[in-house]
């Protein structure tokens, strides 16, 4: 399918969907936004329905001004009859009303009131869990694994981290806590990444968006650059620290001038959206190819949608398609969707 969810919601919460379809896509969740998804020229009902057949769940932004809104009657009911997983985001904490009151009341929600962008990620969780989506922490932690495992290096920090690793993989993260957090004693950055990681994904320990950034500040003290780039998601949207654009823009820049791939991805979704800078498609391109030169997964495929989609290039379809088998090698889903769509194989 083309989108992973379909958010509904009313034009009236526009700014709080931009936030959060933003923090989705940064953790490799497609979603499907009508402001910013329907072409001009497009019919808005057709478009709506082959939107709801591209996708695998809907997310409801539920507040007062959705109860009030007989627009997205008709999408719950779409979705419902397709019995596609619906899971709802209350905004606010008013009570469901009509035809919501029959579709939502007996379906599991996510009360998000009065700070939504604070509950982002158990949102984000939930729909990893439903769709079975491996986070690019994850995915990032058992990378840096393989490279510590091979390594030549004996100090004592290394060893408890190579154990916490170890452990990781195994799933066992009681351990693994216990021991990034006797190499993390020793100042090992990649330790201290690591151990942030279970706070700001409350994997282990209860979720503590606080320590995971003191735990991030803590390894780009002692050089981490991969914490440079997670730090500037909590400053994104304001998880353990005030919400601040610019700031999440300079930690992506710091960690994308160093290498970091994942900064150079989302310093490009920044410039692309003009989150914490002005838009600029041809910035955009730039930074999102450099993090695809290093075959970083999730920059492969957006950097196919750019080609396919023209921004901050001309269209060209067959550069889209060549970045999208590269992706899609590489085990993305969305590429693997994008091409048998389109009847290539990879």
């Amino acid at each position: 399918m083309r989108y992973d969810v379909f958010i509904s919601y009313s034009s009236k919460d526009q700014k709080i969907v931009e936030g959060l379809s933003a923090y989705l896509e940064q953790h490799r969740i497609r979603c499907f936004v009508a402001y910013r998804d329907i072409p001009k020229g497009i019919a808005w009902a057709r478009a709506i329905v082959e939107a709801l057949d591209d996708s695998q769940m809907m997310v409801v932004v539920f507040s007062e001004n959705f109860n009030q809104s007989e627009q997205v009657d008709r999408e719950i009911e779409l979705a419902s009859e397709d019995r596609k997983p619906i899971l709802t985001f209350r905004v606010t904490g008013d009570q469901f009303k009509g035809a919501k009151k029959y579709y939502l009341k007996n379906l599991n929600w996510i009360d998000a009131f009065p700070e939504p962008e604070k509950q982002f990620g158990a949102l984000t969780q939930n729909i990893m869990k439903l769709l079975d989506i491996k986070s690019d922490n994850q995915e990032r932690q058992t990378e840096e694994g393989k490279s510590f495992l091979t390594s030549s290096q004996t100090d004592e920090a290394t060893d408890w981290l190579q154990k916490g690793i170890r452990y990781f993989n195994d799933k066992n993260y009681k351990e693994a806590i216990r021991c990034y957090e006797k190499s993390a004693k020793k100042h090992n950055k990649h330790a201290l990444h690591n151990l942030a990681y279970f706070y700001f994904n409350g994997v282990g320990v209860p979720r503590d968006y606080t320590e995971a950034v003191r735990l991030y500040k803590e390894a780009i003290r002692f050089g981490s650059i991969s914490s440079c780039s997670a730090l500037g998601i909590c400053y994104h949207f304001g998880l353990g620290v005030p919400q601040d654009h610019t700031e999440a823009v300079n930690l992506y820049k710091k960690a994308a001038e160093k290498g970091d791939a994942s900064g150079q991805c989302n310093l490009g979704l920044c410039y692309q959206f003009g989150i914490g800078v002005d838009k600029n498609d041809e910035e955009a391109i730039k930074w999102m190819r450099k993090a695809a030169e290093k075959q970083d997964v999730k920059s492969l495929y957006y950097l196919g949608s750019f080609y396919q989609n023209g921004i901050g290039t001309k269209p060209d379809y067959n550069e889209a398609i060549k970045w999208y088998q590269k992706a899609a090698k590489k085990g993305s889903k969305e590429a693997q969707e994008s091409l048998t769509k389109e009847g290539y194989t990879w």
